[in-house]
């Protein structure tokens, strides 16, 4: 596979894989949070900005992704194609609002 080939799907993987972990995490583990101070160091280890608010930059990732790409990509591994309509930004956005 020609290495900008490799790039690309190794792209369009972690695009899938980040969106279904999310979906799964937010779904089956309500009210789960991040390990905070372990997130702030690994980004500030990587050169990352820390973000103030972790909900709010993966609001604003989210935002900036091909969404079409993303269904496309999750297409393979659904098995019931129906579930697609359930994975919109709308829907996902509506996951990251914090538990009452």
């Amino acid at each position: 596979m020609p290495r900008v080939k490799r790039w690309q799907a190794r792209r369009a993987a972690l695009r899938w894989q980040a969106t279904y972990d999310l979906v799964w995490y937010l779904t089956e583990h309500r009210g789960l949070e991040p390990n905070l101070g372990l997130l702030k160091n690994a980004l500030q280890q990587t050169g990352h900005a820390v973000p103030a608010d972790w909900r709010a930059a993966v609001l604003e990732r989210l935002a900036e992704l091909d969404w079409p790409a993303v269904l496309r990509d999750l297409r393979p591994f659904v098995e019931r194609q129906d579930d697609l309509a359930l994975l919109s930004r709308e829907a996902i956005a509506g996951l990251l609002r914090p538990p009452r």
